[in-house]
């Protein structure tokens, strides 16, 4: 029962209480019904003042309260061969948590395999919460294909992506020229932000600026795992196009936010950037299907 059925329940008890003791002094006391009376409306009133109080409050809570996110995103997932332990599962279940706890929506993408594998990782972390978690876990399993994002549609329904990937997925996702056209529109949208994490900025690698050039060209990127002087990992190929690899925990280079992994100031910069942060109203739902 909530405050407000319960003040609502008090209030009644309380004027029946009062008839009754109106009802005994008006058959027996001459003016004992104009006291009763008078206590009645002072019972209502304070019962009034009561109610009002628990509307305002309910009102307070639920304008700072959890559920005040309509906005949608994704969250772009490559798995690599058998050997990869997986996905970190802060890169993928931090952000899903962050946009859902607020009421936002999450789709989840798989570039090079069926489902999406999230590593191992000591108890006491998210994969604990992930473990009792259906829905996320049925999204893993069943995730969208990448080859079904189409970049026209994606900017106006997303309003922002996640990319993470495991280590052996980087030359698959590297080759993904749908998903580059995808960024690439993406990228040059108003509002819009890439968050990049780990080997998830290899697919950075697939996007262009309007000229055709690499769009990490004269970027800074934080945390490309991977020796840039190493052919084949992240950082060699971001470096190889032109990106200045940086060693600070997130960068920020307009559009493209990128680090190692899922930091806990990430979280903020998320909901800033889907005008999400709890307590306010987002400035653009996309939450309905396109």
């Amino acid at each position: 029962m909530t405050n407000r059925n319960m003040a609502h329940l008090a209030r009644f008890g309380a004027f029946c209480k009062a008839r009754r003791r109106w009802q005994r002094q008006g058959q027996g006391q001459g003016q004992g019904w104009f006291q009763s009376l008078v206590a009645v409306l002072a019972v209502c009133a304070v019962c009034h003042d009561v109610t009002s109080a628990e509307a305002a409050k309910e009102t307070t809570v639920s304008a700072a309260g959890k559920k005040v996110c309509k906005a949608r995103i994704a969250i772009i997932a490559a798995t690599g061969d058998a050997s990869d332990n997986g996905v970190a599962p802060a890169d993928v279940a931090e952000p899903y948590y962050a946009v859902t706890d607020l009421g936002g929506a999450v789709d989840v993408f798989s570039v090079t395999a069926l489902t999406v594998e999230l590593a191992r990782a000591a108890t006491g972390t998210v994969q604990d919460r992930v473990a009792g978690d259906e829905t996320l876990k049925a999204a893993l399993h069943s995730p969208l294909r990448a080859l079904s994002i189409d970049g026209v549609n994606a900017v106006p329904k997303y309003q922002a992506v996640v990319l993470a990937a495991s280590a052996s997925a980087v030359d698959a996702l590297r080759a993904e020229s749908h998903l580059g056209h995808a960024l690439t529109m993406f990228l040059g949208a108003a509002d819009r932000t890439v968050f990049a994490l780990g080997n998830g900025q290899v697919a950075l690698a697939t996007a262009t600026k309007g000229d055709g050039t690499p769009f990490v060209a004269g970027r800074t990127l934080s945390g490309a795992p991977g020796d840039k002087s190493l052919e084949g990992t992240t950082a060699a190929v971001l470096s190889s196009l032109g990106a200045t690899l940086s060693t600070t925990a997130v960068s920020v280079d307009g559009s493209l936010v990128t680090a190692a992994a899922w930091q806990d100031d990430l979280r903020e910069k998320l909901l800033d950037a889907i005008g999400c942060k709890q307590g306010t109203k987002p400035s653009s739902p996309v939450h309905d299907e396109l």
